[in-house]
């Protein structure tokens, strides 16, 4: 175990000695964890050496972690997966990354021996941020709190949050007033990374509490119906997902996934290398290769076949081979409504 223990350190100490190395060498900065995010500031990954290290970095780390922690500590780490699944989610919606975007400094002004302060804080303080959620602080505030751990925001000083690097991610790029008068708007016109986490932590949490029950029930456990999905037990509803989304009750989530499928669509190698499909700076680049798309030998198809994209919705993966591919010929087919958004992604 001793051996195993600083073989992962040695790792972590010479892989983060790489990273600076490449980064130096290249003259791409390693980013700041509380500046914003923008796609420049993950240039170095396309340093093959940098973004090697990285994935070196971070996967022994975890290994460290789960070496020397207690056992019943390891197990409450993973267990614990959905409180901070359900911050993020409060975060999201009560449009907290927004906020503190738009508050930008803070002056703090406090009496020390009889003379009047001022200090400049980053941040704004939970007592405002709950104010403009209308929710109670104290609340939000251990929500936030347990987003800090893994530097999802930060807490400047006690009660006064700021962004980070990671949760800037989370921005729509739209100011808050906007958001809380115009909720059913949210993701339009955006790159669609926050519709994604939106979907994911609130419908997609939601679905798989009950993959259990599920499973044990002799009704849905073996079938693999569409009708019988633990979205269906969730919902009490027995259409598929995919019909119950083209439901006039259900137009802000038919709505949410189609642009959340559009921020699929970015993060694919191809539309990175270029910025394809670019409408505002929160766009993650990424040193991925494009191993993804050449499952297929698509060059050796003859000029004008057709290749249909059954369920495709928006058309992600299929414009992304069409601009690859211009000798074939494409077809998405998918639900009229959903037809509908892809017509509005595309202008």
């Amino acid at each position: 175990m001793a051996a195993e223990l600083q073989e992962l350190s040695n790792m972590i100490a010479s892989s983060v000695s790489t990273l600076l190395q490449a980064c130096k060498d290249n003259g791409t900065p390693f980013p700041q964890p509380n500046d914003p995010f923008i796609p420049q500031s993950e240039a170095f990954r396309k340093n093959k050496i940098a973004a090697d290290a990285t994935n070196i970095i971070a996967a022994a780390a975890l290994q460290l972690a789960a070496r020397v922690l207690p056992p019943q500590i390891a197990l409450m780490n993973i267990i614990s997966g959905h409180f901070k699944n359900a911050a993020l989610r409060s975060a999201i919606e009560l449009n907290v990354t927004e906020i503190l975007r738009e508050a930008g400094p803070e002056v703090l002004r406090y009496h020390l021996q009889r003379l009047l302060v001022s200090k400049i804080l980053q941040g704004l303080h939970i007592s405002i941020i709950a104010q403009k959620c209308d929710v109670d602080a104290n609340k939000l505030g251990r929500l936030l709190r347990i987003l800090t751990i893994d530097q999802c925001y930060r807490e400047v000083t006690p009660d006064v949050f700021a962004n980070t690097r990671i949760s800037s991610l989370m921005d729509t790029g739209k100011s808050a007033t906007e958001l809380f008068a115009k909720p059913e708007d949210k993701h339009e016109g955006t790159t669609g990374l926050v519709a994604f986490l939106e979907h994911l932590t609130g419908d997609g949490a939601k679905f798989s509490s009950q993959l259990l029950e599920n499973l044990r029930d002799p009704a849905t456990g073996r079938s693999s119906e569409p009708v019988s999905a633990p979205f269906n037990r969730v919902f009490n509803v027995s259409l598929p997902l995919w019909l119950w989304y083209e439901t006039e009750e259900q137009s802000y989530r038919r709505r949410r996934f189609a642009v959340a499928m559009k921020s699929l669509g970015q993060m694919q190698p191809h539309l990175l290398s270029d910025g394809r499909y670019q409408t505002e700076t929160y766009i993650i680049e990424s040193s991925l290769d494009t191993h993804s798309f050449s499952v297929l030998d698509w060059q050796a198809l003859a000029v004008d076949s057709i290749v249909v994209d059954v369920g495709g919705g928006i058309g992600t993966s299929s414009v992304t081979l069409a601009q690859d591919n211009k000798h074939l010929n494409f077809i998405v087919q998918d639900l009229p409504r959903v037809c509908a958004e892809a017509l509005n992604a595309a202008e």
